[in-house]
């Protein structure tokens, strides 16, 4: 995903005629479930921070998606992380997400 949409695309074509076998990205299966769900607008969470989520919105644009925001979800990767926190960070994260987009419209 880092190095977009199309260049994957390239790579995966270029392994699979070198190699004579499929060959299937992250990307690709997220870009395929989201397919099979009619799923077209999503708000994606990452357990990075920075630029890099930037780019993995970039890449799920170019594969027709509407990204209302792709952020990075605070994690102290020294620590577990219960289900019950993870969930109350999204909800979070969402209305941070409503919030913004009511603000664009």
């Amino acid at each position: 995903m880092v190095r977009g949409y199309a260049t994957e695309k390239e790579l995966v074509q270029g392994w699979q005629e070198k190699y004579g076998i499929p060959v299937v990205t992250t990307g690709m299966s997220h870009c395929d479930a989201l397919h099979a769900m009619g799923i077209r607008r999503f708000l994606g969470l990452t357990p990075y921070q920075g630029a890099i989520n930037d780019k993995f919105a970039d890449y799920f644009k170019a594969a027709s998606f509407d990204v209302a925001a792709m952020l990075g979800i605070p994690i102290d990767f020294k620590r577990r992380c219960p289900a019950r926190k993870s969930m109350a960070i999204s909800k979070t994260l969402s209305c941070r997400v409503a919030t913004l987009t009511a603000s664009i419209s």
